[in-house]
């Protein structure tokens, strides 16, 4: 079988060499037209909420905002990690409580529910429903 095809590829061999050239060719355009990213992407989706309070001390954002932050937040869908710093500046204190997700979750769909768990005021209740029916749970 082999010595078959190998014969018949000698004697029409302007055939073999165009179906060669015309596989070259399309490997080559459909390399041109492929995405390869040498380093993916693999950071978790990160949110941070930033505060400034100026009138109190780093203990106090501590206790009264980043703590009351932290616990509201704690139980998201897809979350990873919690973290939180209370900074002292000059003019204001801050506080940062960044919030590590997994990587299945969009940004959008976990700002979301930050502003759900945040702002339940802020969201008519009709809103509020609709979106927990969207969202999950």
């Amino acid at each position: 079988m082999l010595a078959r095809l190998v014969s018949w590829s000698l004697s029409n061999h302007y055939l073999v060499l165009g179906v060669t050239i015309v596989v070259a060719l399309a490997g080559v355009l459909s390399l041109n037209a492929l995405s390869i990213d040498a380093f993916p992407d693999t950071t978790p989706v990160q949110v941070q909420v930033n505060t400034a309070s100026p009138s109190l001390v780093p203990e106090e954002v501590e206790r009264l905002i980043s703590l009351p932050v932290e616990q509201s937040l704690g139980g998201l869908p897809g979350l990873k990690m919690v973290r939180s710093l209370s900074q002292f500046g000059l003019s204001r204190n801050r506080s940062q409580v960044g919030l590590a997700f997994s990587t299945r979750s969009g940004v959008s769909l976990q700002l979301a529910w930050m502003l759900l768990r945040l702002f339940p005021k802020l969201i008519s209740p009709r809103r509020r429903q609709r979106c927990w029916r969207c969202f999950g749970t």
